[in-house]
């Protein structure tokens, strides 16, 4: 989506609304933070009854939003409002973090991020190429994504990610299973 701002937004909302890709692009910054965040609000700190936690850091992200809503606005826009939103759920993920700490390990979490993250990097060139080579927002947004995927996906079995290799694996057997129901005429 980082990638892509300015096509996604040429799709789903035209040209008169291009200002918005700085702001959208912290949002898609966004998205890791409020992911982690809920997981560890909804999957660990409240089962866990740490909803006195879970308040305290939705209390303190919103504050630190509306303090830097406040500062950053007036200087920087939308683009302001998405960092401060951004920085507010980073502050929620480390409140949220040190209060599953006794129930989950967060180095567990980690230990892949760096793979993630390297596999991440063949998109950008591939994003790029695509904008550069192939006209219409439609076909520039199809084709990178399937390209990203595979590429993705490559990139996490050649650095032998174990939950790459799992849900590959049962890709091909659901595509299987399926291709033998299609024989047998149950579809």
């Amino acid at each position: 989506m980082f990638m892509l701002s300015r096509e996604i937004i040429l799709i789903f909302s035209g040209a008169e609304f291009l200002d918005a890709i700085p702001a959208m692009r912290f949002m898609c910054v966004d998205l890791l933070f409020s992911s982690l965040n809920g997981f560890l609000a909804w999957q660990i700190l409240a089962p866990c009854n740490k909803e006195k936690w879970l308040f305290f850091a939705t209390i303190m992200g919103a504050f630190v939003d509306f303090v830097l809503n406040m500062a950053l606005i007036p200087s920087f826009g939308t683009s302001g409002a998405a960092a401060a939103t951004v920085l507010a759920e980073m502050v929620v993920l480390l409140l949220c973090s040190l209060a599953g700490r006794e129930f989950i390990s967060l180095r567990g979490v980690w230990k892949y991020l760096w793979q993630y993250l390297l596999a991440s990097l063949p998109i950008i060139p591939i994003c790029y190429l695509t904008q550069r080579y192939v006209q219409g927002s439609l076909a520039v947004t199809g084709i990178s994504v399937v390209l990203s995927v595979i590429a993705y996906a490559g990139m996490l079995i050649l650095l032998n990610n174990p939950y790459a290799r799992t849900y590959i694996q049962e890709f091909f057997r659901l595509l299987h299973l399926h291709k033998g129901e299609k024989r047998h005429g149950k579809d």
